[in-house]
């Protein structure tokens, strides 16, 4: 049942996913098979039972740092972002730093909960330090999504009363 959920994820059959996933859980639970269906009952906007999929695929397997990641992000869009900063710092123990597209987006959601709770100065740190790496992105992000980094940093400048910082970004 793994892999014909994993193919019907694929095709955009989110439902028909979570069902397949279901059921190889119910003959053999595996981190795997929740955090796939945590991710496929994301896909249609699911949240609290995409965060108990992903949760339950930690118990199982507490160095699942993937799972982290997206609880991470989920807990962003649950303006949860003590809860999102947790699951970040879990997930950067349990892997291993490659300038990973996860890896550098656990830096900008982590900047970005640090900023909406007004922790303005250690969200500049983070944004700041990523920018000076710069070439790391560019291998791993598009140019939109780069400009997401400074978007956020000239929010922050906005914030911080920097207009001409902000402006530059």
């Amino acid at each position: 049942f793994f892999y014909i959920a994993y193919d019907l994820a694929e095709v955009d059959d989110y439902e028909g996913a979570i069902a397949n996933y279901t059921k190889d859980i119910e003959q053999e639970p595996s981190a795997a098979a929740y955090h796939n269906r945590g991710l496929a009952k994301e896909d249609i906007s699911d949240i609290s039972g995409a965060i108990m999929d992903l949760n339950r695929s930690i118990e199982i397997n507490p160095e699942f740092s993937s799972a982290y990641y997206h609880i991470g992000r989920l807990q962003i869009l649950n303006e949860d972002y003590y809860g999102a900063l947790s699951a970040f710092e879990k997930y950067s123990e349990f892997t291993d730093w490659e300038n990973s597209y996860k890896d550098l987006y656990v830096e900008y959601f982590s900047a970005e909960a640090l900023y909406n709770k007004d922790f303005n100065d250690s969200a500049l740190d983070k944004i700041d330090w990523r920018l000076k790496n710069i070439s790391d992105l560019e291998n791993e992000l598009s140019s939109s999504e780069i400009s997401s980094f400074y978007q956020l940093r000239g929010n922050i400048h906005m914030d911080n009363d920097s207009l001409n910082l902000a402006l530059e970004d």
